[in-house]
């Protein structure tokens, strides 16, 4: 498949047009057949991804109003999946191409479409419940029986958060392995160490600070400091050190201990929160090992020094 960029206004108004039919025609057949809409999520972003890519950003509100308003009009008697899989996926797809086009790592992409894709998944929530009146939040927890348990509500935006995680990681493994075809390359190499670190404990500070009066977004501010401390340990995995992963089994160990402990110590609904001695335990191997590292270092460089004279 050959596509070049789209300098003129023609040339970007018809691969729009291409693409907004698409998704119109997915979001119709997700009508007819609901079981396809598990595919949706990882195909529907695709097709934004392109017009990210390729057409001047100046056209896009033309294409998000024209991609919406048919698939809507078309999908009158069951706007349903249109609302919350095609609106989503567009923005998701827009900022995931245009992040690509400006050369932003991967890593920051998959973060910052995830989270892009769970503030627009959870806004069309009240939407949806509105239309079909009807509380979709209300018939997942039934779907799992789990309306009656304790403080479930309060971790009800993380567990979308974590679900619109996995629909990006989905549209993400997708589209990177079909991107090249395109001639564009995303940025794979790991991220420094220290920015993983600083990251996560930003994100572990805004956990403490918000679990004293809003759990539900102390919830959300934990999974991505995981998120970011996940990727601390794959970097800390591929250094291949004995004593790294000595020290991985140790932080496990002590994690289980400590989060015993903490579990109750903590007043609900704030103690699963205790899961944030992890991404600590990790930055703490993290910083070691590069103390360790910049140790050696310098040995080395005196030594040579020593030996040149």
């Amino acid at each position: 498949m050959t596509i070049k960029e789209r300098n003129t206004i023609v040339e970007n108004l018809t691969l729009m047009a291409i693409m907004g039919a698409i998704n119109a025609l997915f979001s119709l057949f997700a009508t007819w057949l609901p079981i396809i809409s598990l595919f949706l999520v990882i195909i529907l972003p695709f097709t934004s991804v392109i017009i990210a890519l390729y057409c001047k950003p100046k056209y896009f509100l033309i294409y998000i109003v024209s991609t919406i308003g048919i698939s809507l009009i078309i999908t009158m008697y069951n706007m349903q999946y249109t609302i919350f899989y095609l609106i989503p996926a567009i923005f998701t797809g827009l900022a995931f191409g245009y992040l690509i086009r400006i050369k932003i790592h991967s890593s920051i992409i998959l973060f910052a479409t995830a989270i892009l894709q769970f503030l627009l998944s959870y806004a069309m929530i009240p939407l949806i419940d509105a239309i079909y009146e009807t509380s979709l939040i209300e018939q997942f927890l039934t779907l799992f029986n789990l309306v009656n348990k304790n403080y479930i509500y309060t971790i009800v935006p993380a567990f979308i958060f974590i679900i619109a995680f996995a629909q990006t990681t989905f549209s993400y493994i997708a589209i990177s392995s079909e991107i090249k075809k395109f001639n564009f390359a995303l940025i794979t190499t790991p991220l420094k160490s220290y920015v993983n670190d600083i990251l996560t404990t930003l994100f572990l500070v805004l956990t403490l600070f918000f679990a004293f009066f809003c759990s539900e977004a102390s919830y959300v501010f934990l999974i991505c400091a995981l998120y970011f401390s996940c990727l601390t340990l794959i970097n800390l995995c591929v250094k291949k050190k004995l004593w790294i992963y000595l020290s991985l089994g140790g932080s496990f160990f002590l994690f289980i201990v400590l989060f015993a402990l903490f579990y109750e110590l903590i007043a609900p609904p704030n103690q699963l929160l205790a899961v944030s001695i992890l991404p600590l335990l990790f930055i703490f191997v993290d910083l070691i090992n590069t103390l360790i590292m910049n140790f050696f270092d310098r040995r080395k460089i005196i030594s040579e020094g020593e030996s040149d004279r």
